[in-house]
């Protein structure tokens, strides 16, 4: 027989993280954990809800409409958790796709591509300054 002698302190902490759905592997876990002076999340919420969610849409020269209408018909069939909430929040107002042209997707930066014959970006400021 083996016997695992834990602080009470550690073994309730693990009790009451179990309780709220959150299993630790070890005490010893737990304890590096209690050390650690940064934390660092995901920024677009996965770690939050299990997906990012648009909040607000603002069209400056176009109406948010138009935002929604351009944005999501550029991201349809992109995988990126950022592009499917483009795309959900679409197809949640009941926004119709638009089929996208000669489109290219920039990894970690955006994506671009013809819509009704014009010329689209969407993306990171960093990749709209490469693009001018």
């Amino acid at each position: 027989m083996c016997i695992f002698l834990l602080p009470i302190g550690v073994l309730s902490a693990i009790s009451q993280l179990a309780e709220r759905g959150i299993l630790v592997k070890s005490g010893g876990k737990l304890e590096i954990l209690a050390k650690a002076d940064t934390f660092v999340m995901d920024k677009i919420g996965t770690l939050t809800v299990g997906h990012p969610r648009i909040m607000n849409v603002v069209g400056l020269s176009i109406s948010e409409e138009e935002v929604l209408l351009y944005g999501a018909s550029l991201e349809q069939r992109i995988t990126h958790p950022v592009a499917r909430a483009i795309v959900g929040l679409a197809e949640d107002r009941g926004i119709p796709l638009l089929p996208r042209l000669n489109s290219k997707y920039h990894i970690g930066l955006g994506i671009e591509g013809v819509i009704d014959g014009k010329h689209f970006l969407l993306g990171s400021t960093r990749f709209m300054k490469k693009r001018g």
